[in-house]
């Protein structure tokens, strides 16, 4: 099943339904600002293939085990690394600290490479959390 923005209209790839209800509550409030947003965007270089695949499976291997960051969202001077949950948690975490030092592997040209959670609430034992590591969070 595919889900769209009823924002934008764009799809939402990797997103679930609770994910691109909090993307656009996030999207609605940025209305008119200037922005570009790409969505499921590849960072690393996935899983090696198994040995006895051939050169067809190990690209499709590739295409299924590279990592993805659910919205990459480009202002004037700051690109955001940005995850979506419906809750801040230890998982969006890990993402988005390992698809911001990926992406920032994957485009050293890129200056000011920031991570965001973008989340429908907050964990309160977890914010200093995400403080210390330098995340910025939006609660929408």
């Amino acid at each position: 099943m595919s889900i769209f923005s009823s924002i934008t209209g764009e799809r939402l790839v990797h997103m679930d339904v609770e994910d691109a209800r909090v993307w656009d509550r996030w999207l609605a409030l940025h209305r008119g600002q200037s922005y570009r947003c790409s969505y499921d965007v590849p960072v690393g270089s996935g899983r090696a293939a198994p040995d006895i695949a051939n050169a067809e499976d190990r690209v499709l291997w590739q295409s299924l085990t590279i990592k993805r960051v659910d919205v990459v969202v480009t202002w004037s001077d700051e690109t955001w690394v940005v995850e979506v949950k419906p809750l801040m948690n230890f998982t969006g975490l890990g993402q988005v600290l390992g698809y911001t030092a990926l992406f920032r592997s994957d485009h050293p040209d890129i200056r000011n490479v920031t991570p965001v959670l973008v989340c429908g609430g907050l964990d309160n034992e977890l914010v200093k959390i995400y403080e210390s590591n330098k995340i910025i969070v939006h609660v929408v």
